[in-house]
């Protein structure tokens, strides 16, 4: 490989480092090469419409002996299969975890008072009409083990490709509008580097609204969609 050749690779390879470091500051950047190389630097999107609710329960006790504690977290693991028998969700819809113990200690006088016995258990649903129902039993029982509710993609894989789409239509349209503004052709992509973000909605925490009624949710009701990004610098040669 000569000297010119050399060079030529090593400032196409700066061009996009160069267009990685810029990409958050604006929706695209180009830089021309003396190498005739083309890089651009662009952010493709997809929004998805999640299709799992994930329902987070906490059985809890907290007792000052740990017998009762663990019968009264026992009790309230049985409260949440009996709501979730009701609404006619199998055991294998929901994830049980092992109870776990934990000393409570008056830390002004440092003696034991009492112990914490807690289990979580984490409910996947495809049926977005048995939530308000669910939500509702849990108020009227003053079930307070709800903790929180959140919208997700089972399998996100689909919608990241969607983005990674979108990003690359944006960056070769964009190459081909410069290149052709500046009297040249497009050629092949000869590089690329890649990130691709989905933002994972907050859950909506429940506790407060343990003890209040809960609405049922509407029949046609859709969760807010989650946005995907995908981050492209793309180098491409000019003919």
């Amino acid at each position: 490989m000569n000297r010119c050749s050399h060079l030529a690779r090593v400032a196409a390879l700066l061009g996009c480092c160069a267009g990685l470091a810029l990409a958050g500051q604006a929706p695209a950047r180009a830089n021309f090469r003396a190498s005739h190389h083309l890089t651009v630097s662009v952010t493709g999107s997809y929004r998805a419409t999640p299709d799992e609710a994930v329902l987070e329960f906490n059985a809890q006790g907290r007792q000052a002996r740990l017998s009762d504690a663990y019968r009264q977290a026992e009790s309230q693991t049985a409260m949440i299969r009996a709501l979730l028998r009701r609404h006619h969700i199998s055991d294998q819809a929901a994830t049980f975890a092992q109870y776990t113990t934990e000393p409570v200690i008056d830390w002004k006088t440092q003696k034991l008072t009492g112990y914490r016995v807690e289990a979580s258990i984490v409910v996947r649903l495809d049926d977005f009409r048995l939530i308000g129902a669910i939500l509702a039993d849990a108020a009227r029982e003053n079930l307070t083990a709800l903790r929180s509710l959140n919208f997700v993609l089972r399998h996100p894989g689909a919608a990241k490709q969607k983005a990674i789409v979108d990003a690359y239509r944006k960056a070769r349209g964009e190459a081909a509008t410069l290149a052709a503004a500046a009297g040249e052709r497009l050629g092949r992509l000869q590089q690329a580097q890649l990130d691709v973000n989905l933002f994972t909605p907050r859950p909506m925490m429940m506790q407060a609204q343990a003890a209040a009624p809960a609405p049922a949710l509407p029949g046609n009701f859709q969760p807010r969609r989650i946005p995907v990004q995908a981050r492209l610098t793309a180098v491409f040669a000019l003919r």
